[in-house]
């Protein structure tokens, strides 16, 4: 291990990668109340001690009582949300919840029973300041470990779907190889560094490369590029639908206008044309709105992995992301005459996460999609498949090594 540990029961060699604390505008939050008290408390004896004429000792004295609960009360939050660590090392995910003196407790799951990861960005505030919500479902009894207000969550999505990969690969063989390469006399070969995936930069981040980017990451979520990325988006049906509503409006609002005008024979009058002008400029927002939303629902399947993404421009983003190797069933409906007729339906995914469920809604031509996966999912098997047969081999090759060194340390 380098260093001291930076937590309790830090496992010897293991390397902490991410260590953090909630978003510091949740300390921000937390401390609103307190300071409120801080202040009332601090112009009451104030007002007191100018009615009541206090000096000397007994004011000094009359302060420190006056302001200790409001002050107590600040160390307490300051304390308490710098108790909590939400941690990721090489092996495992860990959640450490204290309050000082009262409580403690701690969750963790290792690495290889992590079999989703979802980042929700539940807010206007948690959009603009980058900090979100990663829940963590395992496959044991811990459940959903939730990474609560953590600053930056789609570095730590990308940054964990990595370590989980790397986990779940068979170790030992390369070793094994250069060992029986060494007793063949061969040379050793170079090692090839290992890939590191793209990371989705946070709103914050993006603000600090130019505010172009920045708003654009509040209306729209970012998509790494990978290879044979694929990306769906909603039937035009579900945008019609979304429309329905304002398209409504705008129509009671036109043939009120032209109602308008067979009364007023002379014009409008001005607080009528405010009224309309200001009504149409609120439907095209709307309008604006909905289309927005319909463009941002993105349904994601690269060679490796399946991404569902949902994104309200500036209120809430919700993004999940699953292994292909976690998929365990893929199936498709037409839940309607119109689907039917305008071939869109919905795809499910099962996979073997506590969450259970993948819902690709209203794609187009539903039965393609459905293919496709189903071939990227068998490619994502087979190369398992070959994977675990290379295992073995190595395995063969890790005794053979050794049987050849037993038999020249006998033969000497």
């Amino acid at each position: 291990m380098v260093g001291a540990a930076r937590f309790p029961e830090q496992q010897e060699g293991e390397e902490v990668l991410i260590f953090a604390r909630r978003h510091w505008y949740v300390l921000f939050q937390w401390l609103r109340m307190p300071f409120l008290l801080l202040f009332l408390s601090a112009l009451v004896t104030r007002l007191a001690f100018d009615a009541l004429d206090v000096e000397g000792v007994k004011a000094f004295l009359a302060w420190l009582i006056a302001l200790a609960p409001a002050t107590l009360w600040i160390l307490w939050r300051v304390l308490d949300w710098w108790n909590d660590h939400y941690i990721v090392t090489d092996r495992r995910v860990i959640h450490i919840e204290r309050v000082y003196t009262l409580m403690e407790r701690r969750e963790e799951a290792p690495l290889y029973r992590i079999q989703d990861v979802t980042v929700e960005a539940p807010s206007i505030i948690s959009n603009l300041l980058g900090f979100g919500n990663v829940l963590i479902a395992t496959a044991g009894a811990a459940g959903t470990i939730a990474f609560n207000s953590l600053p930056d969550p789609w570095r730590v999505q990308t940054r964990l779907l990595s370590l989980i990969a790397r986990a779940r690969e068979p170790k030992g063989g390369e070793e094994a190889i250069e060992a029986f390469r060494e007793l063949l006399g061969l040379p050793h070969r170079e090692a090839q560094p290992p890939t590191q995936p793209s990371e989705r930069p946070s709103p914050a981040s993006k603000g600090r490369q130019g505010l172009r980017q920045f708003i654009a990451g509040l209306f729209r979520p970012s998509i790494p590029y990978e290879p044979g990325l694929l990306v769906w988006r909603k039937h035009w049906w579900a945008l019609f639908q979304a429309l329905t509503s304002p398209l409504l409006a705008l129509a009671i609002v036109v043939i009120a206008l032209l109602s308008a005008g067979t009364l007023f024979r002379e014009g409008l009058p001005r607080w009528a044309d405010f009224l309309f002008a200001f009504s149409l400029t609120l439907i095209a927002i709307w309008i604006l709105w909905r289309a927005m939303d319909w463009q941002n629902d993105l349904y994601i399947v690269t060679n490796e992995r399946v991404v569902d993404i949902e994104k309200i421009p500036l209120l809430f983003e919700h993004r999940r992301e699953a292994s292909l190797g976690m998929i365990q069933d893929v199936s498709y409906s037409k839940p309607s005459f119109i689907a039917q007729r305008l071939d869109f339906g919905d795809v499910r995914l099962e996979t073997a996460a506590a969450v259970g469920l993948f819902t690709f809604d209203s794609v187009p031509h539903p039965q393609q999609v459905q293919a496709e996966i189903i071939r990227r999912l068998e490619a994502f098997r087979q190369r398992a498949r070959l994977e675990e047969e290379r295992r073995r081999q190595e395995e063969i090759i890790r005794l053979l090594a050794r049987y050849h060194e037993t038999t020249r340390k006998e033969g000497k």
